[in-house]
């Protein structure tokens, strides 16, 4: 399924900007438990998933440009830098969204429960990327 994909690459991009920006707290606001009585799918308005839905495919954007320099580096040092510099991309591109740091996180997280949520993330990942969305299983 695309948003599986994309949502494990995604989460891990964002996950490891956390750190490296001192914004480890959007990740500890997060509830630790979701909401039995609300679905996850109806938490969030269809404009904050749209902006999701592009920051989403710019952050993938940047995790595809910087794993294969990831891959290459020979020294940790390398290694850490690489990820700082894609770290701060991709937090800057969340801040430069219509979504904070820490509602991306928490819509990805939901996504992971939520088959509504992802399927609804699915279609509009589709149309902000500018291909069909695939048809429903």
């Amino acid at each position: 399924m695309i948003i599986r994909k994309y949502s494990i690459m995604a989460l891990a991009a964002v996950s490891l900007a956390l750190p490296a920006t001192g914004l480890a707290v959007a990740q500890e606001a997060a509830p630790a438990q979701p909401q039995a009585e609300q679905p996850m799918a109806e938490q969030y308005s269809d404009d904050t998933l749209r902006s999701f839905a592009t920051a989403f495919l710019q952050v993938d954007e940047v995790n595809r440009e910087y794993t294969p320099r990831l891959q290459e580096a020979t020294t940790p040092e390398e290694q850490e830098q690489i990820q700082a510099e894609a770290s701060q991309q991709m937090v800057s591109i969340v801040e430069g969204s219509d979504v904070t740091v820490q509602e991306y996180t928490s819509i990805m997280q939901a996504a992971q429960a939520d088959p509504a949520l992802a399927e609804k993330l699915t279609q509009y990942i589709g149309e902000a990327s500018g291909s069909a969305p695939a048809p429903a299983e």
